[in-house]
């Protein structure tokens, strides 16, 4: 049975309660509470212990990121964005490369680092965007390991299962 596999940088916990503040703002949303910010989505495969593995050869440093904005993809994914960083595009093109090793090959489309807050149902207030934004803490948090997981799908949502964190 494959498993469908994505690599993605865990939130700290004060980053998590920081997000989940924006309830506030958005009191209609029901939020995500398996945030992270994804580096590579996988996809069904196979090769769960393969790809653990190689993502053993990744090496980076430690690095911060920052919350910057707020946004909507195809007007049904909210998200919150984070500032531009070398270091974190670094760190995507390293693991892209350990995956090419094993025939799994970069994306198409672009990569735009982002977390997703909420999944909509139906379209949102034309000013959901502002309310958010003006309640997004200015916050930085260190990057110090990536993971890779398991994604299970259920009537309730994706349920996580973390496979293996790699520390930086």
């Amino acid at each position: 049975m494959s498993d469908r596999l994505f690599i993605a940088l865990p939130l700290p916990e004060a980053l998590r309660d920081c997000l989940a503040g924006l309830k506030s703002a958005a009191p209609e949303i029901r939020y995500a509470e398996n945030a992270h910010l994804t580096l590579r989505f996988i996809g069904n495969s196979d090769a769960r212990l393969a790809i653990a593995q190689t993502l053993c050869e990744v090496k980076a440093e430690p690095f911060e990121l920052r919350l910057a904005g707020a946004g909507l993809f195809r007007r049904a994914i909210l998200w919150a964005g984070v500032a531009e960083s070398s270091a974190l595009g670094d760190l995507k093109s390293r693991i892209d490369s350990c995956l090419a090793e094993l025939g799994i090959h970069k994306e198409n489309r672009s990569y735009h680092p982002h977390i997703t807050l909420s999944r909509l149902k139906q379209a949102p207030a034309h000013d959901l965007i502002g309310r958010i934004t003006k309640l997004m803490p200015a916050l930085s948090w260190r990057v110090d390991e990536f993971c890779l997981y398991a994604s299970h799908l259920t009537a309730r949502g994706a349920i996580h299962e973390l496979v293996k964190a790699y520390p930086l």
